[in-house]
């Protein structure tokens, strides 16, 4: 179960760094992620809607 863990770790490091590298503050980054974890989201699901909505922040930016 930790490597499993240890995965949607890893994988929301890389989804929000790829968003602060496009633009995204690391700020809006994480109220997004508390948002959505408030919403009850976990794992695939969370890592689904995280990746949206900072794309979305990304595409708001150009």
């Amino acid at each position: 179960m930790s490597n499993d863990k240890d995965y949607y770790e890893k994988e929301e490091r890389r989804i929000v760094k790829n968003a602060t590298e496009k633009g995204v503050p690391f700020e809006t980054a994480a109220i997004i992620s508390r948002n959505i974890r408030q919403e009850g989201l976990r794992n695939y699901e969370y890592l689904q809607m995280l990746k949206g909505k900072l794309s979305d922040e990304i595409n708001r930016k150009k």
